[in-house]
C-alpha cells in the first residue's frame, strides 16, 4: 500500500471520526442550550406570573388607600402602574416571546378581563373620592362585590402559575436527559478519534521518515531561509520525492520573487524610480497574476502620489480650490484625499479668516474683528489664537491713542487725568505695559502730548497777559517745526499791537485837543443858528396866518360858486321835470280814455255772460235732475258776470275822477314851470358874479402861498443849519468823550 493511499484512508477515518465527534458535540451543545433555555423560560415565566400577581395586588392596595385617605400620591401611583410601569403588559409580552401555549395565554387574558371588570368598581370609587363621598368610595373598595371580583383573579393567576410551573419543569427535565445522552456520545466519539489518531501517527512515523526532512525544508523556507542546500540527485522517485522536488521548485520561484521584490524596493524606494515595475514574463499562472497585481498596485500608488503631489503643489502656490477626487480612492485609501482636501479646506478657511481680518482691520478700520477660534483644532487653533492676540495687541495701543485724542478734542490737556480715564475703561495707558514699537508709539505720543501741552500752556499764558493789557511779555523759548511759526505769529501780534497801541496813545492826545476846539466853535455856531431860526419861525407864522385866511376866502367863494351852479342846475332840472310831468299827465289822460274803452268792452262781455248764464239755467231746469249740477255752475257764472259788471262800473267812476284831477294838476304844473324858468335866469347871473370873486381870491391865495413857501424854505434852511450846528456840537462833545475814552483804553495796555 502506497503512503498516499494509506494517508487517504487514514484521512477518511479521521474525517469520519471527527465528523461524528463534531456532530455529537454539536448535539450536546444544542441540548445544553435547550436546557439553559428551559431554565431561563421557567424563570422568566414565573417572574411574569409573579409580576401579574404583584401588579394586581398593588393596584388594589393603591385604590383602597386612595379610597380611604384621598391621598393624591396613591392615585398617581395607581395610574403610573397602568400607563407607565405596565407590569401586566410586560408579562403578556414575556409569554408571547417564549411562545407559551394558547391555554396559558387564555388564562392571562381571562385574568386581564376580570381585572378590567374590577377596574370599573375602582373607577367608581375614584369618582366618589373626587366628589368628596369617602364613605361610598370605602364601601366600593372594601365591599363584598369587590372581594367577589378579586377572588377569580387570584384563582386564575394561581392556576396559571401551576400550569406554567408544571410545563416548564417537564420541559427542563426532558432537556436535561437529552443533554446527558449527547454528552456521553460526544465523549465516546472523542475517545475513538484520539485512539485512531494515535494509531495513525505511530504507523505514519514508521512510513514517512523522509517527510521530516521535507518538513524541515518547508519550515526553513517558511522562516525566510531561501538558501537551502539539498542534493537533488539523492531524492527518491516516490511520492515524497516528487513532493520534495516540487517544494524545491516552489523555493526557487519564491527566491526569484524575493529577489525581484528586493530589486523593486531598491528601485522604487531607495532610488525613487516611481515608474519601475517587475518582469511578469518570468512567472506563470497565479504567480504572474500576483506580480501583475503588484505592478498594478505600484502604478496606482505612483498615480495617487503624483495626484497628491500636484494638489499639494497647487495649494503651495495658493490655489486653495485644488481638491483630490475621493471617488477614485477605494476603501480605506479615501483617507488620503480626505486628509489632503481637509488640509486644503482648513488652509482655505484660514485664508478667508485672515482676509476677513485684513479687510476689517486694514480697509474698514475695525480692530474689534476676531476669528472664531472654536472652529479650529490643534495648531490651527493656536494660529487663530495668535492672530486674535496680534489684533488685540494692535488694537489696545491704538485705543489708548484714540481715547487720548478724543480727550484732546474736548480740550483736556491733563495727561494724568487722561491716563486715569483710560485706566477706568480697563486699558493700561502706561508705555511700560507694551513692548517694541507699541511702547515706542505710546511713549512718543505721551512725549508729543506733553510737549504740545507745554506749548499750549505757554501760548495761553502769553495770550492771557495780552488780554490783561500786558504787551511787554514775548515767547523766548525755542519751538520746533510748525510750532515755531505759531510762536513767531504770537510774538509778531504782540509786537505790532504794542507799536499800534503806542501810536494810538500818542495820537489820542492830539485828537483830544482838536476835539475840544471843534466843540467850542460848534457850540457858538449852534447858539447863533438857534436865534436866527426863532426869528424866521415868527415871520413864517404870521405869513401862514394871512395865507390861511386868504385860502379860506377862496374856498368860501368857491363853495358859493358851486352852490350857485348847483341851484341853477337844480332849477333847470326842475323846469325840465315839470315839462316831462306835463307830458306824462297828458299821456295819463290819454291812457285813461283807453282804459274807459276797455272797461266798456268788459261791461259788454259781462252782460253777454249774464245772458248765457240765464240760458244755461233755463236749459238746466228743463233737464230736471240731470241738469242740477250744470244749474249750479250757471248760477255761479251769472254771479261772476254780475260782480265783473259792478267792478267795471266802479273802475269807470275812478278813472273819470282821475281825469279831472289830472287836468287840474296840469294847469298848476304849467304855472310852476314858468316860475322855474325865471329862477334859472337869475341864478345864472349870480353864479357868474360868484365865479369872478372865486377866481380873484384863488389868485391872491396863490401869491401868498408863494411868499409863505419862500419863508418856509428860509426857515427849513435855518433850522437845518441850527440842527447841523447842534449835531456838530454834539459830535464834538462825543468826539471829545471818545478821545478821552480812547486815551483811557490805551492806558490799559502796559507798553
Amino acid at each position: 500500500m502506497s503512503i498516499s493511499r494509506f494517508i487517504r484512508i487514514l484521512v477518511i477515518v479521521f474525517a469520519v471520526l471527527a465528523a461524528v465527534s463534531v456532530a455529537f458535540s454539536f448535539l450536546a451543545s444544542v441540548a445544553d442550550s435547550r436546557l439553559e433555555y428551559a431554565a431561563e423560560q421557567r424563570l422568566h415565566l414565573n417572574e411574569a406570573v409573579q409580576n401579574l400577581r404583584n401588579a394586581s395586588s398593588d393596584l388594589t392596595r393603591w385604590a383602597r388607600a386612595y379610597a380611604v385617605t384621598g391621598n393624591p400620591q396613591e392615585y398617581s401611583d395607581y395610574w403610573d402602574e397602568i400607563f407607565t410601569v405596565q407590569r401586566r403588559d410586560h408579562a403578556v409580552a414575556t409569554f408571547g416571546e417564549h411562545n407559551a401555549p394558547q391555554h396559558e395565554r387564555d388564562l392571562i387574558q381571562q385574568a386581564l378581563n376580570l381585572s378590567n371588570t374590577l377596574a370599573e368598581l375602582e373607577e367608581q370609587a375614584f369618582n366618589a373620592v373626587s366628589e368628596g363621598d369617602m364613605e361610598t368610595a370605602t364601601y366600593l373598595m372594601f365591599g363584598e362585590a369587590y372581594e367577589v371580583g378579586r377572588l377569580p383573579i387570584t384563582q386564575t393567576l394561581s392556576q396559571l402559575h401551576e400550569t406554567v410551573e408544571q410545563r416548564t419543569r417537564e420541559y427542563q427535565d426532558s432537556a436535561r436527559e437529552t443533554a446527558s445522552v449527547f454528552d456521553m456520545l460526544a465523549i465516546v466519539s472523542i475517545i475513538s478519534f484520539a485512539f485512531v489518531s494515535i494509531l495513525g501517527v505511530i504507523i505514519i512515523l514508521r512510513r514517512i521518515s523522509p517527510i521530516n526532512n521535507l518538513m524541515t525544508l518547508i519550515d526553513d523556507v517558511s522562516n525566510g531561509k531561501m538558501n537551502v542546500n539539498v542534493d537533488r540527485s539523492k531524492i527518491s522517485n516516490d511520492e515524497i520525492g516528487t513532493l520534495t522536488r516540487n517544494v524545491l521548485s516552489l523555493v526557487d520561484v519564491s527566491k526569484g520573487m524575493v529577489d525581484d521584490f528586493i530589486k523593486m524596493h531598491h528601485e522604487y524606494i531607495t532610488l525613487g524610480h516611481m515608474h519601475y515595475t517587475m518582469d511578469e514574463s518570468k512567472y506563470q499562472n497565479s504567480f504572474r497574476e500576483m506580480i501583475a497585481h503588484v505592478n498594478k498596485l505600484l502604478k496606482q500608488v505612483t498615480t495617487d502620489i503624483m495626484d497628491t503631489g500636484n494638489v499639494l503643489t497647487k495649494i503651495g502656490h495658493g490655489d486653495f480650490d485644488a481638491k483630490l477626487q475621493s471617488n477614485n480612492w477605494p476603501g480605506e485609501w479615501v483617507v488620503v484625499p480626505d486628509s489632503v482636501n481637509s488640509l486644503s479646506n482648513n488652509i482655505q478657511a484660514i485664508g478667508t479668516e485672515i482676509s476677513g481680518m485684513i479687510h476689517a482691520s486694514a480697509i474698514l478700520g475695525d480692530l474689534h474683528y476676531r476669528i472664531d477660534e472654536s472652529k479650529y483644532e490643534g495648531g490651527w487653533r493656536e494660529i487663530m489664537k495668535g492672530l486674535n492676540n496680534m489684533t488685540s495687541a494692535i488694537e489696545t495701543p491704538i485705543r489708548v491713542v484714540e481715547m487720548a485724542l478724543n480727550e484732546m478734542k474736548t480740550g483736556n490737556l491733563d495727561l494724568a487725568d487722561i491716563d486715569a480715564k483710560i485706566s477706568a475703561a480697563g486699558i493700561e495707558p502706561s508705555p511700560e505695559s507694551y513692548n517694541g514699537m507699541f511702547r515706542s508709539m505710546i511713549a512718543t505720543f505721551d512725549a508729543t502730548f506733553t510737549e504740545t501741552s507745554s506749548y499750549i500752556s505757554e501760548l495761553e499764558k502769553v495770550l492771557a497777559q495780552m488780554a490783561d493789557g500786558d504787551l511787554r511779555y514775548i515767547i523766548e523759548r525755542e519751538y520746533i517745526g510748525s510750532y515755531d511759526l505759531v510762536k513767531r505769529s504770537v510774538n509778531n501780534i504782540n509786537s505790532r499791537l504794542h507799536k499800534t497801541m503806542s501810536e494810538i496813545y500818542a495820537a489820542s492826545d492830539q485828537v483830544l485837543s482838536g476835539a475840544k476846539q471843534i466843540a467850542t466853535s460848534a457850540q457858538d455856531l449852534a447858539n447863533g443858528a438857534q436865534v436866527q431860526a426863532s426869528s424866521v419861525q415868527e415871520l413864517n407864522a404870521t405869513i401862514d396866518m394871512i395865507s390861511q385866511q386868504t385860502r379860506q376866502n377862496a374856498e368860501s367863494a368857491k363853495e358859493a360858486n358851486e352852490l350857485s351852479n348847483m341851484s341853477t342846475a337844480s332849477a333847470k332840472e326842475g323846469s325840465e321835470s315839470m315839462n316831462e310831468m306835463l307830458k306824462a299827465m297828458a299821456q295819463i289822460k290819454e291812457s285813461s280814455g283807453d282804459i274807459s274803452k276797455i272797461i266798456k268792452v268788459i261791461q259788454d262781455i259781462a252782460f253777454q255772460t249774464n245772458l248765457l248764464s240765464l240760458n244755461a239755467a233755463v236749459e238746466a231746469a228743463r233737464a230736471g235732475d240731470h241738469g242740477k249740477g250744470f244749474s249750479v255752475v250757471a248760477e255761479e257764472v251769472g254771479n261772476l258776470a254780475g260782480r265783473s259788471q259792478e267792478s267795471a262800473s266802479e273802475t269807470t267812476g275812478l278813472i273819470e275822477t282821475s281825469n279831472s284831477r289830472v287836468e287840474s294838476g296840469s294847469s298848476i304844473a304849467e304855472s310852476t314851470s314858468r316860475t322855474l324858468e325865471t329862477i334859472v335866469t337869475n341864478a345864472a347871473e349870480m353864479s357868474e358874479l360868484i365865479s369872478n370873486i372865486s377866481v380873484a381870491s384863488r389868485e391872491q391865495a396863490e401869491a401868498i402861498e408863494q411868499v409863505s413857501e419862500g419863508l418856509s424854505q428860509i426857515s427849513r434852511v435855518t433850522q437845518s443849519n441850527s440842527a447841523v450846528s447842534e449835531e456838530t456840537a454834539a459830535a464834538s462833545e462825543e468826539l471829545n468823550s471818545q478821545a478821552e475814552l480812547l486815551k483811557q483804553l490805551v492806558t490799559y495796555f502796559k507798553l
